[in-house]
Formats: structure tokens, C-alpha cells, sequence
């Protein structure tokens, strides 16, 4: 599990698979279901991630921090330490002249508020209910991805003229970088939908409104 593995909201979304001789030094740390991994480097502080059941026994980078939730619930503490009071200690306690970073000793002054366990409780069950609603975004893109691979098979004689996917999202969305902010049709938050079907498909994929797409479809191939 590297930097580039965590998402916006505190989820890991890819991961690296290699042999142990193939395994870069940095890879040493072990991680375990309910552990939190917090970047130590300036510049990437925000990436925080709870090791869910999925993940338990990977390898996380020597870029990460492990923290052990005793006092706090897995979820409060991710929550804790991407809030904005949380982030300015850990930035003002960086160091370094080649790579920023914050200490391991920087790291324990960092101040934390207290929170009754109702509290905690609650947040846990909304932070859980995201992570089940962005499994289901994914699913949902592997079902278009899969779509996309079959209608391909099945009419070879067209797959050298593809130049590119289009895809139409209801809600509200970053085109360029191809991130729907929020679907309400699909209860998606911060999802990148285009990368995923990139990678995979080896095709540019771009996005856009499902109204503007499905207007655009109409003038180009519908009736008039």
C-alpha cells in the first residue's frame, strides 16, 4: 500500500502486487484489520486510510505511520486526523531539509479532543455506511467497464476505429478529471469513475453531465 493508494475519503483504492524479493525496501510494514496508516510526509499529511478486513496482512510503505485505536473508535480516529485543526499540527511539526516529514516524536504531541463513545458510535456507523456506498460505486463501474469489453468482443471488426469512451453521469462532476462529486441517482461521493476504465480498457474515457451526453447522442445519432 503506497501514498498513491489512498483515496480522498479515507479508503485505500489500489494496491500493488508483487513477490517478496520484488518488494521495494520501503515495503516493511505490516497492517492489520482496524489499524489506521497516516502519511508522515509534508504535502500528502491528508492520506489516512482504516485498514479494513480486505487488507488485513498487506504491506503498507515506510511512508505511513501505523496508529492502534485504543482510546478511539478506527473511524474517529481517521476522521480526527484529516480534520483541519489535526492536519495544521501535524504540517507545523514537519522537518527536514531534503524530504519534509513529521517524527515519530512530533507525531505523539499531536493533541487530540476527547469524544464520548455515543459520539464515536455514530461516527463510525456514517463513516461505515460510506465505505459500503463507494464498494457499491465500484461494482457498479466494473458492471459498465464489463459492458464496454463485451460490446467491444462482439464487434471486432469496429474495436481498431474506437477512439474513446464517453459516459454520462448524473449529478455533479469534475469532467476533466473525471471524479463525480455527487450522484444522488447513485449515492456516490468523490468517486473517479473515468481512471478505473482506463486502465483497464487502455482507451481515453471521458465523462460529462448524462442531460448534456444524452442531448449530445440525440443531435449527433438520434432522430433530429
Amino acid at each position: 500500500i503506497e501514498l498513491s493508494s489512498i483515496g480522498n475519503n479515507g479508503e485505500i483504492i489500489k494496491f500493488t502486487t508483487k513477490f517478496g524479493e520484488d518488494l521495494p525496501n520501503r515495503a516493511r510494514r505490516k497492517v492489520k484489520q482496524g489499524d489506521v496508516i497516516i502519511s508522515s510526509i509534508e504535502g500528502s499529511l491528508d492520506k489516512c486510510a482504516v485498514i479494513t478486513k480486505e487488507f488485513e496482512d498487506y504491506l503498507c510503505s515506510t511512508g505511513f505511520y501505523i496508529l492502534k485505536p485504543r482510546i478511539y473508535s478506527s473511524e474517529t480516529l481517521l476522521i480526527l486526523m484529516k480534520s483541519w485543526f489535526v492536519q495544521k499540527q501535524l504540517k507545523r511539526g514537519c522537518s527536514g531539509t531534503i524530504l519534509t516529514a513529521i517524527s515519530q516524536d512530533e507525531l505523539e504531541k499531536i493533541i487530540l479532543p476527547k469524544i464520548d463513545k455515543k459520539t464515536q458510535e455514530k461516527i463510525s456507523d456514517n463513516v461505515k455506511k460510506c465505505f459500503v456506498l463507494r464498494n457499491k460505486a465500484k461494482k457498479l463501474l466494473e458492471i459498465a467497464k464489463h459492458a464496454v469489453e463485451v460490446a467491444i468482443e462482439e464487434n471486432e471488426e469496429i474495436t481498431d476505429s474506437i477512439a474513446a469512451i464517453g459516459m454520462g453521469i448524473p449529478g455533479r462532476h469534475d469532467s476533466k478529471r473525471g471524479i463525480c462529486y455527487f450522484s444522488p441517482n447513485f449515492r456516490w461521493r468523490d468517486v473517479h469513475v473515468t481512471r478505473p476504465i482506463e486502465e483497464s480498457l487502455g482507451l481515453p474515457v471521458f465523462m460529462n453531465n448524462d442531460v448534456r451526453t444524452a442531448a449530445l447522442g440525440e443531435k449527433h445519432f438520434g432522430a433530429g
